[in-house]
């Protein structure tokens, strides 16, 4: 059976396929993958994801085992709500 959103139901919890790059990219802060080859890979069944509506979607929990399955190695990933730390400035000191 094809999962369809009834009303009153909602995509929380879960990505277009169309979202994924972009997600992937600020979690980890690695070059993520194209659209198109996450795309193939959920063809091959190496990517979990379901269709609602006729739209891929991937639980934003997969996230990081997606990231896996594509070498995205990091030693922590980003919280995307921490804030950002402070750049360095280089002052000039006057002669």
């Amino acid at each position: 059976m094809i999962p369809t959103l009834t009303p009153g139901m909602t995509m929380a919890g879960r990505l277009a396929l169309t979202e994924v790059p972009r997600e992937l990219k600020l979690l980890f802060g690695t070059e993520p993958p194209g659209y198109a080859r996450i795309h193939k890979s959920i063809l091959d069944a190496k990517v979990p994801a379901q269709r609602v509506n006729g739209m891929w979607t991937v639980l934003r929990s997969d996230l990081p085992l997606i990231a896996e399955i594509f070498g995205m190695v990091v030693a922590e990933p980003i919280d995307p709500d921490a804030s950002p730390t402070p750049r360095s400035r280089r002052t000039r000191v006057a002669a």
